[in-house]
């Protein structure tokens, strides 16, 4: 994240990673959700920073990779209205 800090892309695809033990939909899912953050723990603002570089690059397409026990657990109630959400299974 800390390289593309300042560039634009066309497209990004942000695969989310685990920090400190939790990824960033156990830390930021209300954001996710649309709701505005207000947490001070030192982890979750540092994420907040990281998804911010992350998903602020692309001028026209960002997927965010989720795994599908995460997405079950933290974001079912996402705005279907806003992302579109595509199930990708193992073959």
């Amino acid at each position: 994240m800390h390289s593309v800090k300042g560039q634009t892309h066309s497209a990004t695809l942000y695969l989310e990673s685990s920090y400190y033990g939790q990824h960033e939909t156990e830390r930021l899912n209300q954001q996710f959700l649309g709701q505005a953050f207000n947490d001070n723990r030192v982890r979750h603002k540092e994420s907040t920073k990281m998804v911010y570089v992350g998903l602020s690059r692309p001028t026209n397409l960002l997927c965010v990779a989720v795994h599908a026990d995460r997405y079950n657990q933290f974001l079912s109630t996402i705005n279907l209205q806003q992302w579109e959400v595509i199930n990708i299974t193992e073959v």
